[in-house]
């Protein structure tokens, strides 16, 4: 069990190396779990609400300025809920969002993910992240269904062999095809 100064210093290091990360814009990634490890993750009853505020900020989004980006900032914003789990607390803060910012992906995107999650800030600071949310997600709508797997790292292909040998086993030996 650490003691509250040794929690104080280990929280401070990680900021710094955030902090040294962010200032080599791009250099971190959405992969990258030390750069997002001291964020608060979400209770299960908040996850079940991560459905109801992704609904309601599409339902924000399609009535603003900027509705023909409803779909690509909910996408992005759904893949950061799924992704890191994290309270919604966390994801509207100012921290998190400049370590998003910052990451390759995010760069890559031409700051997709950034411009996505800026607006869900905007949004949920706006209305304050208390529930009940405005719109209720149906389970039908895949658009607001999360799926926490998602992101599970998965197995490397076996080596030497492509995905697709690998999946058929091996190739005919015969002229005709047929073994």
């Amino acid at each position: 069990v650490l003691s509250r100064q040794q929690w104080k210093e280990m929280q401070k290091k990680r900021q710094e190396e955030v902090k040294r990360r962010l200032e080599l814009n791009g250099s971190v990634s959405l992969d990258d779990k030390e750069a997002f490890a001291h964020f608060p993750r979400a209770t299960n009853d908040e996850q079940d609400m991560f459905p109801h505020a992704l609904a309601s900020f599409y339902t924000f989004m399609m009535a603003g300025k900027v509705s023909k980006s409803a779909d690509s900032y909910a996408q992005q914003v759904k893949m950061l809920m799924e992704r890191f789990q994290l309270s919604l607390d966390a994801m509207v803060g100012q921290e998190f969002f400049d370590v998003v910012k910052a990451t390759q992906e995010n760069v890559k995107r031409n700051n997709l993910i950034g411009a996505g999650l800026k607006k869900f800030r905007d949004f949920v600071q706006e209305r304050g992240a208390a529930t009940p949310w405005e719109v209720k997600a149906t389970s039908w709508d895949e658009r607001f269904r999360l799926d926490f797997r998602r992101w599970a790292k998965r197995e490397p292909a076996p080596s030497g062999r492509s995905l697709l040998t690998a999946h058929f086993g091996r190739k005919s030996s015969g002229a005709d095809g047929v073994d």
